[in-house]
């Protein structure tokens, strides 16, 4: 009897709070070519690449003013973050919880964000940080992948 209430108990505590609970579960990036109006790749995220974004975010630097940020050609990053960031600077006073890392084709700068402030209304920011390190981690070569 005693065994029994053990297993019992036992099953419990694993149906209440499962193996996997404290493993993070991170969100999927998404890589589109915008050329072709496509999704080209998706990557796990993980808390090296999280951080590396949210360093990025940290480092904004300045407003991107074109009347139409999106290039022809390049290719956006979207970044959905595990926990919402409260950013705060002369550009932007906002909680961030996803970001759109453009990377236009042979244009500057070499990427900038784009921030959704409402549903219908975004800002652009260029920003300190190599985006080289990011890519690295995304496996992908823009130079490489072909936009046609």
């Amino acid at each position: 009897m005693k065994l029994i209430k053990k297993i019992i108990a036992i099953l419990a505590i694993l149906l209440i709070f499962p193996v996997n609970a404290f493993a993070k579960d991170y969100n999927d990036i998404e890589i589109y070519d915008i050329k072709k109006d496509k999704l080209i790749k998706t990557v796990h995220s993980s808390s090296e690449i999280q951080n590396l974004v949210i360093n990025y975010l940290q480092g904004i630097d300045g407003i991107y003013a074109k009347l139409n940020p999106i290039p022809k050609e390049g290719y956006a990053i979207k970044i959905s973050l595990d926990s919402p960031l409260i950013l705060q600077n002369e550009w932007i006073n906002r909680i961030v919880d996803e970001a759109i890392i453009v990377l236009p084709k042979e244009e500057e700068p070499k990427a900038f964000f784009i921030i959704f402030e409402e549903e219908d209304k975004l800002m652009c920011f260029t920003f300190k940080g190599d985006v080289e390190m990011l890519l690295k981690k995304l496996k992908f070569l823009p130079s490489v992948s072909k936009s046609e």
